[in-house]
């Protein structure tokens, strides 16, 4: 009956632990042994037993040497073409210009 009273208090508690189980319990009954039956439930509970796992690790390679060592400033090389409308006015004269910039670093890439 022990059992019992500890199991449905255990899953009624939302699997939140020993004292919490033990002070639901004792709020209606007086289990003898209460604390050990406890105990033994939540070994045996597999949703405590996956609540309480470490989180694991993740694995990563190490990266290459030209991809950790610093050779050059980001945005050092670059350079201009024309390709994008800019509308001026100069003289009661309207002029489009288009430009686009290029970047020359492939890892210094923006988005």
């Amino acid at each position: 009956m022990a059992k019992l009273i500890v199991l449905y208090y255990h899953h009624a508690s939302g699997h939140l632990g020993k004292e919490y189980t033990l002070s639901l319990i004792r709020h209606r009954y007086w289990v003898i042994n209460a604390r050990s039956a406890v105990r033994r439930m939540l070994e045996k509970c597999l949703t405590c037993k996956k609540y309480q796992f470490p989180t694991g690790q993740q694995k990563t390679a190490c990266l290459p040497v030209d991809r950790v060592t610093p050779t050059r400033l980001p945005f050092t090389f670059t350079s201009a073409d024309c390709f994008g409308p800019l509308k001026s006015v100069i003289d009661d004269q309207s002029q489009e210009l288009w430009c686009h910039f290029h970047m020359l670093s492939p890892r210094s890439s923006s988005h």
